[in-house]
C-alpha cells in the first residue's frame, strides 16, 4: 500500500504539470495573437474609413471648384493641377494617393510609412462614373509593438501561471500524500496491535478453554464423589436412626431414667435432618451429572398434596405455625413423578414453615390455570424477601441474610432443586415475596401433562389406608401447638 502511494502522487505530479504547461502555453500564444488580432482589425477598419472618406472629399472637391470643365474629356489631374483649393491635413494616416482613371498619381500626402503596411482603396465617383481612385497606407508598426509588449506580459503571466499551477498543487499533494503515508504508518501499527492481540485473545481462549474442561472434569469428580459419600453415610445412617427409633420406642423393655429416651430422641431427629441433607446432596450430585431423572405415570396431585401436608404437620406443630390446605375442586390425573413432586411440595412447605415466625401460618392450595396448567401454590406469612434477594434464594447453597434467617441450619438446596425437578417436567417455580408480609411459591405444571380423561370426586386413585382425601374438598387447619385439625 506504501509503494502504490507512491505511484499514485508520481502520477498525480506528472498530471499537474502537463496541466500547468498547457495553461502557460495557452497564455503563451493566446494573449499575444488576441492583442494582434484586435490592433489589426482596428488599423483595417480605420484605414478603410479613411480611404471612403478621402474620395468623399475629392468627389466633393472636383464638383466645387470644377465649373465649366468638362470632366469627361479632362483628366482629374489637370483640374487638381489648376485648382490649388486642395491641401490635404496630416492627421494619423501616413500616405494618400489620389490616381486619375488611367493610374496616373495625381495627387500625393504623406511618406511610404515602412513595412509592413496594409493598404486600401475607394473608388472617387462623379455624377455616377469613376473619375479616379484614393488609396490610403498604414503602417502596422504599432500593431507589432504592441503583439511585442503583448507577447511579453503574456511570457510572464505563463510564467506565474505555470509556477503556480505546479507548485501550489505539487505542495499541495505532497502535504496530503505525506499524511496519507503517515496514517497508513498509523493504521500498519494498528493493524499489527490488533493482531497481536487477537493472538493473545486466542492464546487466552485456549486457556480458558484449558481450565473450563479442567473444571467440569474436577465437577464431575466432585459430584462423583459426592455421591459415594451420600452413599457411604446413608447406611451407618440408616443404622443410628434404626437403633435410635428401637431405643426411642423402648420396643425390648424401658431404659431407665427418662433422659436416655430424650437423648434417643434427639440422636434419632439429628440423624433424620442429616439423612435429609444427604438425599439433598446425593440429588445435587445427579443434578450436575445430568443424572437426576423422572419416572412419569398417571398420579392423583390432590392426593400426592394430602401426603406432603400430612408429613410437614409435626413441623408445623413443633414450629407453632398454623397449617392451611385450602379447598379444591374436582382434579384430572397428570403424568408426572410422584416421588419427586412430593419432594417439590416437602421442600416447599418446610421452607415456608422454617421461615415463618410463630403464629404466623402457611397455606397450601392446588388448581388449574387456564392456558398454564396445574398450579401447586405455597403461601406463607413469613418475614418475606426483597425482589434482588429472589434469585438469590433460586441459587445452590445461598440463604437470604437476614437476622432469623440465621437461626435456622440448611444448605440453601430445597428451592433450587424444586426448581430443576419443575424444569424437567416442562414446568416452572416462581417466587413472589414481600418484605415482612411473606412469601408465595407457585410450582406449575404445563397444560399437556394433564391426562385427557378428567378425574373427578370418586374416580380418584384409591388412597392408602389412613389417609383422607376427602381433606381436599374442605378447608382444613391446623392451629399453632394444637396438634389437631379442624
Amino acid at each position: 500500500m506504501h509503494t502504490s502511494l507512491k505511484a499514485e502522487a508520481r502520477h498525480l505530479d506528472r498530471l499537474v504539470s502537463l496541466v500547468a504547461a498547457t495553461l502557460a502555453a495557452v497564455l503563451l500564444i493566446g494573449i499575444p495573437a488576441v492583442d494582434f488580432s484586435l490592433n489589426l482589425r482596428e488599423t483595417r477598419e480605420h484605414t478603410d474609413m479613411e480611404a471612403r472618406r478621402l474620395a468623399w472629399d475629392v468627389a466633393g472637391f472636383a464638383a466645387r471648384h470644377g465649373a465649366g470643365w468638362d470632366s469627361p474629356a479632362r483628366p482629374l489631374g489637370d483640374l487638381l493641377a489648376t485648382v490649388r483649393g486642395f491641401d490635404r491635413a496630416e492627421d494619423e494616416v501616413e500616405l494618400y494617393r489620389v490616381l486619375d482613371g488611367d493610374g496616373r498619381t495625381v495627387a500625393e500626402h504623406g511618406d511610404m510609412p515602412p513595412a509592413p503596411t496594409l493598404a486600401h482603396e475607394a473608388p472617387i465617383i462623379l455624377d455616377g462614373r469613376t473619375i479616379g481612385t484614393v488609396q490610403v497606407f498604414q503602417s502596422l508598426e504599432p500593431a507589432m509593438e504592441s503583439f511585442l509588449i503583448a507577447t511579453l506580459v503574456a511570457a510572464a503571466v505563463a510564467a506565474a501561471s505555470y509556477m503556480t499551477a505546479r507548485l501550489l498543487p505539487a505542495r499541495i499533494l505532497h502535504k496530503t500524500f505525506s499524511r496519507l503515508e503517515t496514517a497508513e504508518m498509523s493504521l500498519a501499527a494498528r493493524v499489527q496491535q490488533l493482531e497481536t492481540t487477537r493472538a493473545e485473545l486466542e492464546a487466552t481462549s485456549d486457556d480458558l478453554r484449558e481450565a473450563l474442561e479442567a473444571a467440569a472434569t474436577a465437577s464431575q469428580a466432585k459430584s462423583q464423589f459426592l455421591a459415594n459419600m451420600s452413599h457411604e453415610l446413608r447406611t451407618p445412617l440408616n443404622a443410628i436412626l434404626g437403633f435410635s427409633d428401637v431405643m426411642r420406642s423402648e420396643t425390648f423393655g424401658p431404659l431407665g431414667d427418662r433422659r436416655y429416651r430424650d437423648y434417643a430422641t434427639d440422636i434419632h431427629r439429628s440423624g433424620d435432618h442429616l439423612l435429609r441433607l444427604i438425599n439433598d446432596i446425593l440429588d445435587l450430585a445427579k443434578m450436575d451429572a445430568d443424572g437426576l431423572e423422572i419416572h412419569e405415570e398417571a398420579m392423583d396431585p390432590a392426593r400426592v398434596c394430602q401426603e406432603a401436608w400430612s408429613m410437614v404437620r409435626p413441623l408445623a406443630e413443633a414450629s407453632m405455625v398454623a397449617l392451611e390446605n385450602c379447598p379444591c375442586g374436582p382434579l384430572p390425573l397428570v403424568r408426572a413423578d410422584p416421588l419427586r413432586l412430593r419432594q417439590v411440595l416437602l421442600n416447599l412447605l418446610s421452607n415456608a414453615i422454617k421461615f415463618t415466625p410463630a403464629g404466623g401460618s402457611v397455606r397450601l392450595s392446588i388448581d388449574i390455570v387456564p392456558g398454564r396448567g396445574l398450579r401447586l401454590s405455597v403461601a406463607d406469612t413469613g418475614i418475606g424477601m426483597t425482589a434482588e434477594e429472589i434469585p438469590k434464594a433460586l441459587q445452590r447453597f445461598r440463604q437470604i441474610d437476614s437476622r432469623l434467617a440465621r437461626k435456622y441450619e440448611g444448605t440453601g438446596l430445597g428451592l433450587p432443586l424444586a426448581k430443576r425437578i419443575m424444569e424437567l417436567h416442562g414446568g416452572s417455580l416462581e417466587l413472589k415475596s414481600v418484605p415482612g408480609s411473606g412469601t408465595t411459591a407457585e410450582a406449575v405444571l404445563p397444560a399437556d401433562r394433564l391426562l385427557p380423561d378428567s378425574c373427578r370426586s370418586g374416580q380418584r386413585e384409591s388412597a392408602p389406608p389412613g389417609r383422607n382425601l376427602d381433606r381436599c374438598t374442605a378447608p382444613s387447619t391446623l392451629n399453632a401447638g394444637s396438634g389437631a385439625s379442624r
